[in-house]
C-alpha cells in the first residue's frame, strides 16, 4: 500500500486534532484567529476530497473494505466541511452581534439564534470525529491491501505533491 495514503491519513487526523484543542481552548478570539480556524478546516477538507479523488478510481478499492474507505475518507470530508460551515456561521453571528451592540449605543441587545459560541461547540464537536473517521479509513485501507496480496490490482501510488491542494493564499487586510 502507498505509505504516502496512511501519511496523509495520519496528518488529516492530527491537523484536526490540533484544530479541535485549539477551538476547545479559545475563549475571547480575535476574528483573525478566527477566520484562520475556518480556512484550516477548509484545508482539511480539500486534503480529503483530493485524497478521495485519487483513490476513488482505483481497482483495488472495488471491494467491501475499499468502499468502506472510501466512505470514511468522504466522512472526513464532509465532517470538516461542516464543521468550517459552522465555524464560517459563528464568525458572521459575532461581527453581527458587535455591529448590533455598536449600533445600539447602551440599549440591551436582543439576538435570536444560536449564539457564536454555540456554533463553536457544534464544530468542536464535528472535529472530535475526525480522527476516528481517518483511523477507521486506514483501517479498512489496510484490509483492502491486505486483499490485494490475495490477487486483487494494487493500489496506485499518487504522488506526494497532488495529496496536499495549495494552501490558501493569506492576504493583508482587505481595503
Amino acid at each position: 500500500m502507498a505509505d504516502e495514503v496512511m501519511q496523509r491519513l495520519q496528518d488529516m487526523s492530527d491537523d484536526s486534532l490540533a484544530l479541535h484543542n485549539a477551538l476547545r481552548t479559545a475563549h475571547d478570539r480575535p476574528l483573525r484567529s478566527q477566520i484562520s480556524h475556518v480556512t484550516t478546516s477548509r484545508h482539511l477538507s480539500d486534503r480529503a476530497l483530493s485524497l478521495l479523488l485519487h483513490l476513488a478510481p482505483q481497482q483495488a478499492l472495488t471491494t467491501g473494505e475499499g468502499l468502506h474507505a472510501l466512505s470514511h475518507l468522504a466522512q472526513v470530508a464532509q465532517t470538516t466541511q461542516e464543521a468550517a460551515m459552522q465555524l464560517t456561521t459563528g464568525l458572521a453571528r459575532e461581527v453581527e452581534h458587535q455591529r448590533a451592540a455598536t449600533a445600539a449605543g447602551s440599549s440591551p441587545v436582543v439576538v435570536v439564534g444560536p449564539s457564536p459560541q454555540q456554533h463553536l461547540l457544534a464544530a468542536v464537536d464535528l472535529l472530535k470525529r475526525v480522527p476516528n473517521l481517518c483511523a477507521a479509513a486506514r483501517n479498512r485501507l489496510a484490509a483492502a491491501e491486505g486483499k490485494r496480496s490475495a490477487g486483487a490490482s494494487p493500489i496506485v501510488p499518487l504522488p506526494v505533491a497532488s495529496l496536499n491542494p495549495p494552501a490558501p493564499q493569506t492576504r493583508g487586510p482587505c481595503p
